[in-house]
C-alpha cells in the first residue's frame, strides 16, 4: 500500500466517522426537543377517552369515576356526552304512543365542583345531554373525576284509550373525552 492509498483510506475513514457523529448529533437533538412538541416549544395536548354503557330501571343511578393514568396534567377540556334512544311506540302507529325518557346527568370534578342537567327525549327521537367544562372554570387534575346518571322517568306507552303500559327502564351510552396537556 502506497502512502497515498493510506492518506484517501485515513481521509474515507475521517468522513465516515464525522458522518456517523453528525447522524448521532442530530438525532439526540430531536430527542431532546420532545416527540409532539407544539411551535412554542409546549407540549402537544392529548384526548384522553372512554365510553360506558348501561340499563337502568326508574330512578335507579350509575355512578363512574374517571382519572386518567397522566397526574401530572393541565386540564384543557372536558365533554361528558350522554345519549339514550326510547322505545318504539307499541301496537302499530296510533295505537299508543311512548311517552319520553327523562334522565340526569352530574359532573362532579375533582374539587367537588358539581355539573348537572335533566333532559326528557321528544316522542321518537333520541335524547341528549352533553356538558362541556372548559378553561374558564376552575380545573383540577389531581383526583377523579365523577359521573353520575340517573334514569328519572321511564316514560309510558300512552294509549288512545285504556289503561297504561308500564316502561320501567332504558339503556343508554356515556361518552367522556378529558383534554389535557402533560407536564413534564
Amino acid at each position: 500500500m502506497t502512502p497515498n492509498d493510506r492518506r484517501l483510506m485515513n481521509l474515507g475513514l475521517l468522513i465516515s466517522v464525522i458522518a456517523i457523529l453528525g447522524a448521532a448529533v442530530a438525532g439526540s437533538d430531536a430527542s431532546e426537543e420532545g416527540v409532539g412538541e407544539g411551535e412554542n416549544g409546549e407540549v402537544e395536548p392529548v384526548d384522553w377517552t372512554t365510553s360506558e354503557s348501561g340499563d337502568l330501571n326508574e330512578g335507579q343511578t350509575d355512578e363512574y369515576a374517571f382519572a386518567p393514568d397522566d397526574r401530572d396534567a393541565v386540564v384543557l377540556e372536558t365533554e361528558f356526552v350522554l345519549t339514550w334512544q326510547d322505545e318504539d311506540d307499541l301496537g302499530g302507529v296510533g295505537v299508543f304512543q311512548n311517552e319520553g325518557d327523562e334522565f340526569n346527568l352530574t359532573v362532579t370534578t375533582p374539587a367537588g365542583r358539581c355539573y348537572s342537567e335533566t333532559v326528557r327525549n321528544e316522542h321518537g327521537q333520541q335524547g341528549e345531554i352533553v356538558i362541556c367544562i372548559g378553561p374558564e372554570q376552575d380545573l383540577e387534575w389531581q383526583g377523579a373525576w365523577t359521573v353520575t346518571v340517573t334514569l328519572e322517568d321511564a316514560g309510558d306507552q300512552q294509549p288512545l284509550i285504556g289503561p297504561s303500559i308500564s316502561d320501567n327502564s332504558n339503556t343508554y351510552e356515556l361518552d367522556v373525552r378529558l383534554t389535557y396537556r402533560p407536564v413534564d
